[in-house]
């Protein structure tokens, strides 16, 4: 028995050991769950150190945060405004491309930022534009004006005066008698004849000047984007300059109304090379000629736009000149000066007044030295720039124009860049020639530049993946230095230095005083009939400039008649105005200008009583020098 119990133990504990590698399939089924329970423990195991890490996580992060809640609550809170700015503006403006190229806007958008800057301009031309009246204060305004009432009373439609052509004076002298016929037998405007005049040829400027804004936004949205439109003309509406001659009668507005017109077409030229769009370029160009003479340079541009609307074999150099004489060349040619005739007319009918008046205008722009400016024109037409616009907005001005070269330069395929540089360069490198150069010279290429500074911006502010807000700040600063400058310009229209010099002489200069009136013409103050009229005046006893230079001239030595007649003849009040004596401190006539500084110093026996206008912080800061407004009006007092 012993034997056989050996026997069986002995195999068992072999069994035993197999039974774990037993492949028995009934024995494998019942340890399946046996299998099972230790996963599941794991499981449950995994479960709670997940748990407890969890509970450990949660519980870290939470002392961070209340660590660091109030610093990073400030910084999100300014970063989700800058975040939900640019979002609202990327939805304006989205940042896709179209296929051709251009970046849309959404219209209703586009809209109401196009409508907010037209109301602005309107706004801003409109301001202060009864200033002076029913005097005319500006000599060039009064000058043509009174051409006008000419014209207009004798039923005569020769102006018997070619200073300017005549086709702004015949679009005046329509919108003045259909006004006259139809609102202002309903709405009487209150002022006389001359007075009522003048308000109607100024809110024709005000309007021309707001239609040169829709122009300017309308070729750039076309040539570039909707973008590069609205930045454009907000710049050309935000222009102290060109918002100060809106307020005038001059014809420079009017003359960049005319040249927008001709460059519109040009863009159409470049886009489809239609004959009608050939024609009326060429017209446009002859009326803009026909409002100043300069402007027969604008067939260049056209030459231009058809030159490059041309597809070119680079194995044909000699192409182009086969394009220069092309039909539609010749035919804007012919335009051009069919243009100018319907303008001016009389050019013709009235050629000798024509000759005449047209080499005393050739005489004053090249070589007469009483506005000859001491620097170069090129250089003088920078300060020009300056004053016009304003530093920041100058500044913009020419990094966009370093920056357009140097893309055509880059690509010599963006036609629309090529187009506008050739005028700029063209028109600047004229002007600059001449021997005036006073800033609303430069009104017919101003709306040029600020396409490129629109250009520029747009690219400054709009990246790839949206819009940099920073660069959008530094913009928007531009912007409002400008509109302030502008706003502190157009108060100059509701202070006339002027008719303040005239309140105060009345009311301190006694009757009967004698006066020495420095000062010719618009450029004086208005007392009664007293400046500007030598015959009615019974207040005072008035010696003009006019009568004192004819004798000093005569005589051989100026400095010397001066100096004798300050001492033994002059009156016992002198009234200057910078508007006259500033072109010596410019130019030429250096003895002119030895004898003012020396009035200025004090060195003669008349010493400075009064002064208009005085000097405030406003005019430290925003110092823009208007055109024929607001001269220094200054007033000596023999002692």
């Amino acid at each position: 028995m012993a034997s056989s119990k050996t026997k069986k133990t002995k195999p068992r504990k072999p069994r035993s050991r197999k039974k774990t590698i037993s492949k028995n399939p009934s024995k494998q089924k019942n340890r399946k769950p046996q299998k099972r329970k230790p996963v599941k423990r794991k499981q449950n195991s995994v479960k709670q150190s997940s748990r407890r890490s969890k509970s450990r996580k949660i519980k870290v992060p939470r002392k961070i945060k209340n660590r660091k809640t109030k610093p990073r609550k400030r910084k999100e809170s300014s970063v989700d405004l800058v975040k939900s700015i640019s979002k609202r503006l990327d939805k304006m403006f989205p940042p896709e491309q179209t296929k051709s190229g251009k970046k849309p806007v959404e219209l209703n958008n586009a809209i109401i930022f196009l409508s907010a800057i037209i109301i602005l301009s309107l706004l801003l031309n409109m301001t202060g534009i009864t200033w002076g009246l029913p005097n005319g204060l500006h000599p060039d305004g009064e000058h043509i004006t009174n051409i006008l009432l000419k014209m207009k009373n004798n039923m005569d439609l020769n102006p018997h005066n070619f200073q300017y052509p005549s086709l702004h004076y015949y679009v005046l002298l329509l919108i003045v008698t259909l006004f006259e016929l139809t609102i202002g037998n309903l709405i009487p405007l209150g002022y006389n004849q001359f007075g009522n005049t003048l308000l109607i040829m100024r809110s024709v400027s005000a309007l021309m000047g707001t239609a040169v804004v829709f122009l300017t936004y309308f070729i750039s949205k076309r040539v570039y984007n909707e973008r590069v439109g609205l930045f454009s003309s907000l710049f050309v509406a935000l222009s102290m300059g060109f918002v100060t001659l809106t307020h005038l009668t001059t014809f420079d507005v009017a003359l960049t109304f005319w040249v927008m017109l001709t460059f519109l077409c040009c863009v159409f030229i470049m886009e489809t090379k239609e004959w009608k769009y050939y024609a009326l370029a060429a017209l446009f160009a002859g009326f803009a000629a026909s409002t100043k003479y300069t402007l027969f340079i604008l067939f260049v541009p056209i030459i231009i736009s058809h030159l490059l609307a041309q597809k070119y074999d680079k194995r044909k150099i000699l192409q182009i000149f086969r394009f220069l004489f092309d039909k539609k060349i010749l035919m804007v040619l012919a335009l051009v000066a069919i243009g100018f005739l319907i303008g001016t007319p009389y050019s013709v009918l009235d050629n000798e007044t024509f000759k005449t008046d047209l080499a005393k205008v050739s005489t004053v722009m090249t070589s007469w030295e009483g506005y000859k400016s001491l620097h170069i024109g090129w250089i003088e037409h920078i300060y020009n720039l300056i004053n016009i616009v304003g530093y920041p907005l100058f500044i913009l001005i020419i990094i966009s124009v370093f920056y357009g070269i140097y893309t055509v330069k880059k690509k010599p395929r963006d036609r629309y860049d090529i187009l506008f540089l050739s005028w700029i360069v063209l028109f600047y490198g004229i002007i600059g020639s001449w021997g005036t150069a006073p800033g609303r010279y430069l009104m017919p290429i101003l709306p040029f530049l600020m396409i490129f500074s629109g250009k520029f911006t747009e690219k400054f502010i709009f990246k790839k993946k949206g819009i940099s807000f920073r660069r959008l700040l530094v913009i928007a600063i531009i912007i409002i230095y400008s509109l302030a400058y502008v706003l502190i310009a157009n108060s100059f229209f509701m202070y006339e230095s002027r008719n303040a010099a005239s309140e105060w002489i009345v009311e301190n200069i006694p009757e009967n005083s004698t006066i020495d009136v420095y000062i010719r013409g618009k450029y004086l103050p208005q007392v009664s009939s007293c400046f500007g009229n030598s015959v009615g005046c019974s207040l005072y006893k008035v010696t003009y400039i006019g009568e004192i230079e004819n004798k000093a001239i005569a005589h051989d030595n100026f400095r010397n008649f001066y100096k004798d007649y300050m001492k033994n003849n002059a009156s016992e009040y002198i009234i200057t105005t910078s508007f006259y004596y500033r072109r010596y401190f410019l130019g030429a006539f250096e003895e002119r200008k030895e004898f003012y500084t020396e009035l200025f110093n004090g060195e003669f026996e008349h010493f400075l009583i009064a002064k208009f206008p005085g000097e405030s912080i406003i005019t430290v800061l925003f110092n823009p020098q208007l055109e024929g407004l607001n001269p220094t009006v200054q007033i000596f007092k023999k002692i």
